[in-house]
């Protein structure tokens, strides 16, 4: 079933990720450390770290901008040393892997077990629209 706004998305993404058993795979271009998921469940890591601690196999593969896409560091999750603090003040236990610095893949998806989510939903405040929303500013 397609998943066209960010609020369902992501709603449906974080109860896959609760129901797992396994593994959650996840390439991310554009996250956002602030970026909260639906219904107060916290930070994507929040999310993620929960899975982690009932022993699901979680990995997250983010994009790291090189000097030609370093306008784009504010959107992204590239491996700062305040991306680093967070994950240790989070004490996450996601296993985090940068890609090599380049253009940008702008590649969003979640393996969850046997279940794929993929598409072009962004990890920040704008992107969780619900149905029926249109234009800027509405988010």
């Amino acid at each position: 079933m397609p998943l066209i706004d960010g609020g369902p998305a992501f709603r449906r993404i974080c109860e896959a990720i609760e129901a797992a058993e396994s593994r959650v795979w996840v390439t991310i271009t554009f996250l956002w450390s602030s970026f909260e998921m639906p219904d107060g469940r916290g930070s994507a890591f929040d999310v993620l770290d929960q899975a982690v601690v009932r022993g699901v196999d979680v990995r997250l593969i983010c994009w790291r901008p090189d000097d030609e896409t370093d306008w784009l560091r504010e959107n992204a999750f590239w491996g700062s040393s305040e991306h680093i603090e967070l994950l240790h003040r989070q004490r996450s236990e996601v296993k985090v892997r940068w890609a090599q610095p380049g253009f940008c893949q702008h590649q969003k998806s979640w393996l969850v077990d046997g279940t794929a989510f993929v598409g072009g939903i962004n990890l920040n405040p704008h992107s969780v629209a619900m149905p029926g929303h249109w234009g800027a500013g509405l988010y």
